[in-house]
């Protein structure tokens, strides 16, 4: 599996023939006419791997005992430099005397150590979805640079009551991400599927899933790597069977607003997001392979994928480092102790949210951060984790 399988063609080569004599017993007793008729074998080719072996193997030291993934990408090119997926396994217990067993007993085991969490699990994306949220508001006009929505703690739909976390009542495209806003996304949300531009919520729904699958998201980005699923990014159909056709609004789907609902990221989209903004709006297909022999990469990986969202609306992203640093409370956990100290290691932090379960790391997406040496995008996704 994996990347022996992608590149299998490239990797197997050609076999060669060699006739010889034997006798009775099937001893080699020399070549059949001096070699005249054997054909030599071609080597496969030697593939070269895009990963920074020091951040893989610093990853893999994070997420020990741990069940989760990192995801670590060049936005620049598309290359991953770093791809653990947690609990890992031994691949030479997959020998033919135990392969057997030992894959009956990885099947059968909760933690599921053959199962890529990378590239084949789809998470909610919780917060993180927010900074991509605002950029379809931009570009679809639900919001602009400078909108201001009021927040008084939750967001009020009927007589439902979705909870935020407290900040200042007015607020700010640029507060709303330091902040993670709720409230500020549902109101985007909102403006973008009652806009008068739509028939209906059915066709504003439609227009914001092609924002996103611009993005990678709800599409299988066609890594060089097997196992990726396309994740969860419902059409308009889903809808109508749930709700009924023509009778679900954007109070069906609100959580959608803020990265919850029916929607689901692998780790590996989260990262490729995070490499959309870093680039202002485009993407390379993410791969594993710098060079086949002396050859470049395949074609597909030089393909620049530019999203639906004009390149004026990236500007600003991402936000200063002091601003989202000095407004989120980072100095409670262990970060830096000063703005100077992380600046030299990071460049800018888009978010890091936990969603869902009550333990500050059960299922926890930190993304976009971007080292000054080499603009790396960064996904962890932890699962269940404690909180060591």
């Amino acid at each position: 599996k994996g990347v022996e399988k992608f590149y299998e063609d490239f990797l197997r080569g050609i076999k060669g023939e060699q006739y010889f004599y034997v006798d009775k017993f099937g001893v080699n007793k020399g070549p059949y006419k001096k070699g005249k008729l054997d054909v030599p074998a071609i080597d496969g080719n030697n593939l070269k791997l895009s990963l920074d072996i020091d951040l893989q193997q610093y990853g893999e030291m994070l997420l020990n005992n741990k069940m989760g993934s990192v995801v670590a990408i060049d936005p620049k090119t598309g290359e991953i430099l770093a791809l653990i997926s947690s609990p890992f396994y031994n691949p030479s217990n997959f020998n033919i005397q135990n392969r057997g067993n030992y894959y009956a007993g990885a099947i059968k085991d909760p933690t599921k150590p053959i199962f890529n969490r990378a590239v084949s699990a789809p998470y909610p994306p919780g917060s993180t979805f927010k900074p991509i949220m605002a950029l379809i508001g931009l570009q679809d006009e639900a919001i602009n640079e400078h909108t201001h929505f009021g927040c008084p703690g939750y967001y009020r739909l009927g007589r439902r009551i979705i909870k935020c976390h407290g900040h200042t009542f007015s607020t700010s495209l640029q507060r709303s991400i330091a902040s993670s806003c709720n409230t500020y996304y549902c109101n985007t949300f909102k403006n973008m599927m009652q806009s008068d531009k739509y028939a209906n919520t059915e066709e504003a729904y439609n227009s914001w899933r092609e924002y996103l699958k611009s993005f990678g998201i709800g599409k299988e980005l066609g890594i060089d790597v097997s196992g990726e699923i396309k994740g969860w990014l419902m059409d308009a159909s889903f809808y109508d069977k749930m709700h009924g056709e023509g009778r679900w609004s954007y109070a069906n789907i609100i959580s959608l607003s803020f990265g919850q609902g029916e929607l689901g990221l692998t780790p590996m989209q989260m990262a490729n997001v995070a490499s959309v903004i870093a680039n202002r709006g485009y993407y390379y297909t993410p791969h594993v392979i710098k060079k086949i022999a002396n050859e470049n990469i395949l074609k597909k990986f030089k393909i620049k994928h530019s999203t639906c969202v004009d390149k004026k609306h990236f500007k600003n992203y991402p936000y200063p480092i002091e601003y989202v640093y000095n407004s989120r409370g980072f100095r409670d956990a262990e970060w830096p102790e000063s703005v100077d100290e992380l600046r030299n290691a990071i460049w800018c932090i888009g978010d890091s949210f936990t969603v869902g379960l009550g333990s500050p790391l059960a299922h926890t997406w930190p993304y976009l951060l971007q080292q000054q040496s080499g603009r790396r995008c960064i996904n962890v996704s932890m699962d269940g984790a404690s909180n060591e």
